[in-house]
């Protein structure tokens, strides 16, 4: 076992400061340092270490899924499963800095995001069996119809549906998310696959809304204001809906996961900067319990069902 694990170490080691196709056994085992016989008795070759690192980390991702979830995901307790989640991926912080940023491994981001659906269609069985594009095809409206579909950011969940939508008129985000995306710290977070078949429109602010005094005018009436909560991403943007009269909408995307993270101030576990993630959440705490507020909703949240709302 520990010559087995002599062999996986140096390997990562060389993983994350060299070319995949430049690793041989032999060069392997001159670092381990271990014979070549010893080294095929427990691989076959240099990839065959590569995967079971990647079956390790996977089956530890599983194995916190399993726990949190005690195996009925649709009752998770989404913030205790991404601190979780979070934890583990910082203890192993050495390999999932190597597959995912020096040298990115698209296997392994492919197995995870695999798994990830897989577990999505666990926590939602009712959304999976029925998208939102389901739903917006039963109200009578093409995609033709749309005359914009607002990324508040560019995360895989809210980005990697947007084939479904393609012939929408706009596809309109904010360019600080942009520019987020293209960080390559975030390489794991967004791929431009997602949005590669759409003309985005990238906007930047033009008015003063929110906690950070960061907002966009959509129509220039003041009715549809996009407004920056940055935190869990730089350019994530909560859509507010105002009346005639002052009442109001809040989506407030994945500024928390429920309306439970509002109430309790519970943030979200993936955190681009932590600090603006609270602020922004205390000031979606301020907006929910304003007298004038109608819904404020979450994507993410299990207790909303499909509804329409009239203001």
């Amino acid at each position: 076992m520990e010559t087995r694990e002599a062999i996986r170490t140096e390997f990562m080691r060389m993983y994350a400061r060299e070319r995949m196709d430049r690793i041989t056994v032999k060069a392997l085992c001159a670092a381990a340092p271990v014979a070549r016989t010893t080294f095929y008795a427990h691989y076959r070759n240099v990839d065959d270490v590569l995967r079971e690192v990647e079956d390790d980390l996977l089956a530890g991702l599983a194995e916190v899924t399993e726990r949190v979830s005690g195996g009925d995901l649709t009752c998770m307790d989404f913030s205790v499963f991404l601190d979780e989640t979070l934890a583990f991926v910082d203890r192993n912080r050495a390999d999932f800095h190597a597959l995912l940023v020096a040298q990115p491994d698209m296997r392994f981001v492919s197995r995870w995001k695999d798994a990830m659906k897989a577990n999505m269609t666990r926590r939602y069985p009712m959304v999976s069996a029925r998208t939102h594009w389901d739903l917006i095809t039963e109200m009578g409206i093409k995609t033709s119809d749309i005359d914009a579909v607002l990324l508040t950011h560019l995360d895989c969940d809210h980005a990697n549906g947007l084939v479904q939508v393609k012939d929408a008129k706009r596809f309109v985000v904010a360019a600080d998310e942009v520019r987020f995306a293209s960080k390559l710290i975030n390489r794991v977070r967004y791929n431009k696959s997602w949005w590669g078949m759409v003309e985005l429109e990238e906007f930047e602010w033009n008015d003063d809304k929110g906690p950070f005094g960061k907002s966009y005018d959509l129509l220039g009436d003041g009715s549809i204001q996009l407004i920056n909560i940055p935190g869990h991403a730089d350019g994530l943007f909560a859509v507010k809906v105002v009346a005639d009269d002052g009442r109001f909408v809040l989506l407030f995307s994945d500024g928390g996961y429920a309306a439970k993270s509002w109430q309790e101030m519970i943030t979200s576990g993936i955190a681009a900067d932590k600090e603006r993630q609270k602020a922004s959440l205390a000031w979606i705490r301020e907006q929910s319990l304003d007298p004038m507020c109608v819904e404020s909703l979450a994507n993410h949240d299990p207790d909303v069902e499909p509804h329409v709302i009239e203001l």
